[in-house]
């Protein structure tokens, strides 16, 4: 069976990290690492039960949900979610988070406002 280090190394081959980087960090030949990775890409990599594939699809990583869920939630930090850009509205002056970099209101209300105060003015 992985011991703790070809666990680790064969976890971050299969989050995409190159085989020649890995080896330097490491202290080991890179012929060790891409043979961990043939050798050992067929297993789940949180439990180390062997995988079932179907043909012309991604290769699993995981064996269960159970294993996918325990795993993600141990690396939450390699999700690639996007960052809140914190904006000012001009009109009320709030401060706001948004995730779009097209939002122009801090809120509904303000939204709202604003359309009043532009039908309003145009009369």
């Amino acid at each position: 069976m992985l011991d703790e280090l070809q666990r680790e190394i064969l976890e971050r081959l299969l989050t995409g990290e190159k085989v020649r980087t890995l080896a330097k960090e490491y202290g080991v030949s890179e012929s060790s690492v891409s043979h961990l990775r043939r050798d050992y890409s067929n297993i789940c990599i949180v439990c180390g039960k062997p995988l079932t594939y179907c043909d012309k699809k991604q290769p699993k990583r995981f064996c269960c949900d159970a294993c996918r869920t325990k795993w993600w939630n141990a690396n939450r930090d390699l999700s690639k979610r996007k960052t809140a850009v914190k904006k000012i509205y001009p009109i009320c002056g709030k401060e706001f988070y948004t995730y779009k970099k097209t939002q122009g209101f801090c809120s509904q209300e303000c939204c709202k406002s604003s359309k009043l105060n532009i039908f309003v003015n145009k009369k």
